[in-house]
C-alpha cells in the first residue's frame, strides 16, 4: 500500500506543476525535464497489482536435500521459460511449487499454498498431485523435529489407507516413490509399526502388489533389523514371503529373491524353526520346468547359506549340496550351472566336504574339469572358484595325479580377458600348491615352458610366478 500511495502521490504533483505551468504561459525545458524525471520514478515503482503474483509464487528458500526430490522445479527456474513447456509440464511444476511452499515456506505461504492446492485439486488430476504429494511426504517425515509419535497417530494410517493401493503398483515411479517413502517413515517410527501394516500385502491377489510389499519390507529389515519384531509379527512374516516367493509367477527380475533373502537374513538365528519349510520350497523349486525358477532357487541357497551355518544345520546343508550336485552338468542352461556353482561353492566353503555323500566327494571334481569346457564366464568363474575351495578344504579327497591334469585345465583360464575368471585362476593355482605341494605343480608347470605355442607359455608363466610368489610367503 505505501508503494501505491507514493506512485500515486508522485503522479499528482507532476500533474500539478504542468497545470500550473500553463497557466503561466511558460513552458520551461526544465520543468519538462521534472516532469519526465517523475513520470519515470512513477512508471519503476513496483506495483503489486501489476505484477499479479500471490504470495507463494516466490520461491521458498531451499536446501541441498530438496534437489532430489525438485530438481525439475529448480533446474527449470534457472534455464528454462515456463511459457515455453507444455500445458502437462506447467501443471506439474506448479504442484511442485506448491508442495514446496506448503514445506518450506513461512506459515501464511504455507496457508495460501494449501488453500490453492484443495481449490485446484480437480484442475491438478490425483496422479500429478499424487506423484508430487509423495515427496514431500518423503522430505517431512525426515525433517528434524517432526516426532515419531505424531507421524505414527495422524500421518501413518491416512499413508498406507490413501497410498498403499493396488494402482500405485502398476506405475513404476510411483511404485519407486511409494517405496522410498515408506523405508523413510520406517526410519522414523520403528519397523515394528511398518512391516506390521505391510505383512498383511504379502497375500494380496496382485501379484505386482506383492512384490512391492516384499522389496519394501526387504529393504526396511536390512536397514533397521529385526529387533522389534515380535514373535507373533515373525510368523506372520515368514509365512507372507513363502506364499509370496510360491505364487511368483514372472521372474524378471529378482525382487522376490533379493527380498526373501533379506528377510531371512536380517532374521539370523530365528529363523531356524523355519528352515525345514524353506529347505522343502528350494527342493520344489530346483525342480520345476522353468530354468529361472531353478536358478533362483539356487541364488537363493548362495544367499542364505551364511544363516544356516549360524543355526548349525550342516546337516540340512549337506543335504542341499547333494540336491544341487544332482542338477550340474546341464549345458542347455549355463545361467543356471552357474547359479548351481555358486551355491556349490557356497556350501563347500562354509562346511567343507567332509558331511557330502561319497560318490560326490569322488565324483564332484571330475565332473567340474567337465564344466570348466563351457565357454560361459559365470560358470567358469564359479566353478574355478569352487575347485579352489575343494583343494583349501578337502584336497585328500582327490588323488595328486587329478589336481595335476587340473593345473593343466586352469593354464588355459589365464588366457582370459575377465578379471573374475583370472582372479579365480591365481587363487586356485595358490591352493592347490599348498594342498600338494610347489615343488610338484613347479616341475610340472617347467616342463610346459618347453611347448611351441607362445600364449600357453606366457601363461604358464604366469602360473609360475604365483606359486613361487607362494613360497616366498
Amino acid at each position: 500500500m505505501d508503494a501505491l500511495n507514493s506512485g500515486g502521490c508522485l503522479r499528482e504533483e507532476a500533474l500539478k506543476r504542468e497545470k500550473e505551468e500553463k497557466e503561466t504561459g511558460g513552458s520551461s525545458k526544465k520543468a519538462k525535464t521534472c516532469w519526465d524525471s517523475d513520470l519515470a520514478v512513477a512508471s519503476a515503482t513496483p506495483l503489486i497489482s501489476r505484477r499479479n503474483k500471490s504470495r507463494w509464487d516466490e520461491t521458498p528458500t531451499t536446501i541441498p536435500e530438496d534437489y532430489q526430490y525438485f530438481g525439475a522445479l529448480l533446474q527449470n527456474e534457472e534455464e528454462e521459460d515456463e511459457e515455453k513447456l507444455s500445458p502437462e509440464k506447467q501443471k506439474e511444476l506448479k504442484i511442485m511449487k506448491l508442495l514446496l511452499v506448503v514445506k518450506n515456506g513461512t506459515p501464511p505461504q504455507r496457508k495460501t499454498a494449501l488453500i490453492e492446492l484443495t481449490d485446484k485439486t480437480r484442475e491438478f488430476i490425483a496422479g500429478p498431485l499424487f506423484n508430487n504429494a509423495l515427496k514431500v511426504v518423503n522430505q517431512c517425515v525426515s525433517t528434524e523435529g517432526v516426532e515419531a509419535d505424531y507421524i505414527r497417530n495422524n500421518i501413518l494410517p491416512d499413508f498406507f489407507r490413501n497410498f498403499w493401493v493396488r494402482r500405485m503398483a502398476l506405475d513404476m515411479r510411483n511404485y519407486r516413490q511409494l517405496v522410498d517413502t515408506t523405508v523413510e517413515i520406517a526410519n522414523k517410527v520403528g519397523v515394528g509399526d511398518v512391516v506390521g501394516r505391510l505383512v498383511e500385502y504379502l497375500k494380496d491377489e496382485s501379484e505386482q502388489y506383492r512384490r512391492m510389499a516384499m522389496e519394501t519390507i526387504g529393504k526396511v529389515v536390512a536397514k533397521l533389523g529385526v529387533s522389534a519384531i515380535d514373535a507373533y509379527l515373525e510368523e506372520l512374516l515368514v509365512d507372507g514371503i513363502l506364499y509370496a516367493s510360491q505364487e511368483q509367477t514372472s521372474y524378471d527380475d529378482n525382487v522376490m529373491l533379493n527380498g526373501f533373502a533379506a528377510v531371512v537374513n536380517a532374521l539370523g538365528e530365528r529363523i531356524k524353526p523355519y528352515l525345514r519349510q524353506i529347505y522343502g520350497t528350494i527342493n520344489w523349486r530346483l525342480g520345476n520346468r522353468s530354468p529361472k525358477v531353478r536358478q533362483q532357487a539356487a541364488d537363493l541357497v548362495s544367499m542364505i547359506a551364511v544363516v544356516m551355518k549360524q543355526c548349525h544345520e550342516e546337516q540340512l546343508m549337506a543335504r542341499l549340496g547333494v540336491l544341487l550336485y544332482e542338477h550340474l552338468g546341464d549345458m542347455e542352461h549355463p545361467e543356471f550351472q552357474g547359479s548351481i556353482l555358486g551355491a556349490l561353492k557356497a556350501i563347500v566353503d562354509l562346511i567343507g566336504m567332509t558331511l557330502m555323500t561319497p560318490s560326490m566327494k569322488e565324483n564332484l571334481l571330475p565332473r567340474l574339469t567337465f564344466i570348466l569346457k563351457i565357454r560361459h564366464e559365470r560358470v567358469q568363474e564359479n566353478c574355478i572358484d569352487l575347485v579352489g575351495r575343494i583343494a583349501d578344504r578337502r584336497a585328500e579327497f582327490v588323488p595328486q595325479r587329478e589336481w595335476m591334469r587340473i593345473c593343466f585345465q586352469l593354464l588355459e583360464m589365464l588366457q582370459s580377458h575377465n578379471n573374475g575368471i583370472q582372479r579365480a585362476t591365481v587363487n586356485a593355482f595358490e591352493y592347490i600348491s599348498k594342498a600338494i605341494g610347489p615343488q610338484h605343480v613347479l616341475a610340472t608347470l617347467l616342463n610346459n615352458l618347453m611347448v611351441q605355442d607362445r600364449r600357453n607359455r606366457v601363461c604358464t608363466t604366469v602360473a609360475v610366478a604365483i606359486v613361487a610368489k607362494m613360497i616366498q610367503s
